[in-house]
C-alpha cells in the first residue's frame, strides 16, 4: 500500500530562550514531516538555532534549506503575521501571554501545538530513604534542579520526602543543601537580572519570617549571594512554583498517598515526576500520578533527560501534523 500521510507545506516555529535543546526538538519534527521551517529564534537564545541548522548544512545541505532562522523582537504584529499567514501549522513554545498572541495572529485553518507553562515536582518514598543511598539521591535531585537553571519545565519545583524513612524531612533537606553547593562549585548559576535575584531574595526573607514565627521552616542557603535556596516546607504541602534559578522546597508528607491532594490545583500544570521509591511502590505510584494529570514519570536524576521518543506535554509529536 502507498502510504499518503503529507506534512504541512511550512511550520512557523516560535521559540522560547530558555532552554536551548528544545529548538532543535522542534525543527526535527519539522523536518520528519518533510515540511518547509520559519523559525522564529528567542531574542535569549538567537545562536542556537542557527548553528543548529548551519550543522544540518555541514551534512546535508538540501535539508538545511528547508529551514529559515530568523530572530525578531516578539509582539511586533506586523512581523508575526507575515511570519504567520502562510502557515500551515505553528508549534509556539512560552508563556501564556505569548502563546495567545501567536494564536490571535495564527491563521484559523492552521494546526497550532502548542507548549505552554508547566510545572514539575520529585516524590521519594520511604523505603528509599535509606543512609546509605542519602548522599546518591541528593545529588541526583541537585542535579534536576540545577541544571538549566530550572528554566525547563522538566525541573521540580519541590521534593516531596514521604515521613518514617531511616531519612527525615529535615535531614533530607540538609544534606541536599550540601549537593546544591557542590553543584554550584562545580557549574555556577547563571547571573540574574537584579529584578530576578531580588526576587530570590524576597522569597528567602518570607520563608526567613515563616519560620521565625512557627520555628517550622528551616531555610538553607548560599553565603553571600542567590545561587540556591532549598527551604524545608512543613506546613503548607501545596504544590506551587518556584521563583527558579535553583530555589526549591522539600515538603514532607506521612504518606504519598497524598500526592494527589496536594498537587491537585496544578493539574493543568502538570508535567514530569521525578520518583524513588521500593520496587513494589513505583508501579502504583506511577499510576497514581498518571491519574493525576502527570505527563511523564521517570527516576530522580533523569528529570532533565527526556527520550527522544518522549511525548512532550503528553501530546503525540508527529500525529498532529500529519493528515
Amino acid at each position: 500500500a502507498l502510504d499518503h500521510r503529507q506534512g504541512p507545506r511550512l511550520i512557523t516555529h516560535v521559540l522560547a530562550g530558555n532552554i536551548p535543546a528544545v529548538a532543535a526538538e522542534s525543527m526535527i519534527r519539522g523536518l520528519l514531516t518533510k515540511s518547509a521551517g520559519l523559525v522564529k529564534a528567542s531574542s535569549r537564545d538567537p545562536l542556537f538555532p542557527a548553528l543548529f541548522v548551519q550543522s544540518i548544512a555541514e551534512v546535508d545541505p538540501r535539508v538545511a534549506d528547508a529551514l529559515a532562522v530568523l530572530p525578531w523582537k516578539g509582539g511586533i504584529d506586523e512581523l508575526d503575521v507575515v511570519a504567520l499567514r502562510n502557515a500551515d501549522a505553528v508549534i509556539t513554545y512560552g508563556g501564556s501571554l505569548a502563546i495567545s498572541a501567536v494564536r490571535r495572529l495564527a491563521p484559523k485553518d492552521a494546526v497550532f501545538v502548542e507548549h505552554g507553562p508547566r510545572i514539575s515536582f520529585a516524590a521519594i518514598g520511604r523505603e528509599a530513604l535509606t543512609v546509605r543511598r542519602l548522599d546518591s539521591l541528593t545529588e541526583a535531585a541537585a542535579w534536576d534542579i540545577s541544571l538549566f537553571d530550572q528554566q525547563g519545565c522538566v525541573a521540580p519545583h519541590a521534593i516531596y520526602v514521604e515521613r518514617g524513612g531511616q531519612v527525615t524531612p529535615r535531614h533530607f533537606a540538609e544534606a541536599l543543601a550540601g549537593a546544591m553547593e557542590r553543584f554550584e562549585q562545580r557549574y555556577p548559576r547563571a547571573c540574574l537580572a537584579t529584578e530576578v535575584a531580588a526576587e530570590i531574595q524576597t522569597q528567602r526573607g518570607l520563608w526567613d519570617l515563616r519560620g521565625s514565627a512557627s520555628s517550622g521552616t528551616p531555610l538553607f542557603q548560599s553565603v553571600g549571594s542567590t545561587a540556591w535556596t532549598v527551604v524545608l516546607n512543613e506546613r503548607d504541602t501545596k504544590l506551587r512554583p518556584s521563583c527558579l534559578n535553583r530555589f526549591v522546597q522539600v515538603t514532607g508528607l506521612d504518606d504519598l498517598s497524598a500526592l494527589p491532594v496536594v498537587i491537585g490545583s496544578m493539574r493543568p500544570y502538570l508535567q514530569t515526576a521525578g520518583i524513588a521509591s521500593s520496587e513494589k511502590q513505583i508501579l502504583p505510584l506511577t499510576a497514581t500520578l498518571e491519574a493525576s494529570g502527570v505527563t511523564r514519570v521517570c527516576c530522580i536524576g533523569e528529570m532533565q533527560y527526556p527520550p527522544a521518543s518522549w511525548r512532550h506535554d503528553g501530546q503525540p509529536n508527529l500525529l498532529p501534523l500529519l493528515r
